[in-house]
């Protein structure tokens, strides 16, 4: 499994990168929690978990493990790195994307584990594109935030600004795969 050392000094897989940390991830050297992370109790089965919240720097660095240059990263929009972004791929869950779109093959790996599935958005008080899906940055300007997403009909994953109003999924994962 593929493994990145984040700018926070963590030694991560790429598909725990951005998601909520276990423990042994979340705390500094002293066992204090970094800035941005707690922990929350389940009421549903009493267990404590914790969370961090990912901004713009680890998404980059995420995006760069998976092979975009640093220009592709710092770049806006969906269709930013051109053909040479198809990190997506990587990401998207098998069996849950399409693997073809208008006679074009679309490639669906999931190598590095990520899992991503086309949960859509919610906006205006209902859900919308199903086929896409996207994830919140931490980082904001202004009214916006960054979002970070996929769609069904390519293998690029874009940035771009969005309304802080829509809404979009939240990762939650266990510290090892398939846990």
């Amino acid at each position: 499994m593929r493994r990145i050392r984040t700018s926070r000094g963590w030694v991560v897989p790429v598909w725990l990168l951005a998601s909520v940390f276990h423990p042994v991830h979340a705390a500094g050297q002293d066992g204090a929690a970094e800035p941005g992370s707690g922990t929350f109790r389940d009421p549903r089965d009493g267990e404590e978990y914790c969370w961090v919240r990912i901004g713009e720097q680890e998404w980059m660095e995420l995006e760069m493990a998976l092979g975009l240059t640093r220009t592709q990263a710092e770049d806006q929009g969906r269709d930013r790195g051109g053909s040479g972004n198809t990190i997506g791929a990587t990401l998207k869950k098998v069996g849950e994307w399409a693997t073809e779109y208008q006679g074009r093959p679309i490639p669906v790996t999931n190598e590095s584990g990520f899992s991503a599935i086309p949960a859509g958005l919610f906006a205006q008080d209902q859900f919308f594109h199903e086929g896409y899906t996207g994830w919140w940055s931490a980082s904001a300007e202004g009214d916006q935030a960054w979002v970070h997403g996929l769609r069904f009909f390519d293998s690029k994953m874009g940035r771009d600004l969005n309304a802080k109003e829509f809404g979009y999924s939240v990762r939650c994962v266990s510290d090892t795969p398939g846990g």
